[in-house]
């Protein structure tokens, strides 16, 4: 609904994801607020190295 946004902010939210839900959107704005710096970490490749030894 058109103020809804506006009102969330206003409020405390940090940011406002309407429905129908938008994953990209959704994931954007956790991402942001997880992350607010933008620092991606870099990839890690699977390895057999990268795993834990086993018991």
């Amino acid at each position: 609904m058109p103020g809804d946004r506006e009102k969330s902010i206003a409020r405390g939210a940090d940011d406002c994801v309407p429905r129908p839900v938008d994953v990209d959107q959704l994931l954007t704005v956790v991402c942001a607020v997880l992350d607010p710096e933008g620092v991606e970490p870099s990839p890690e490749k699977h390895t057999e190295e990268n795993e834990a030894p086993s018991p």
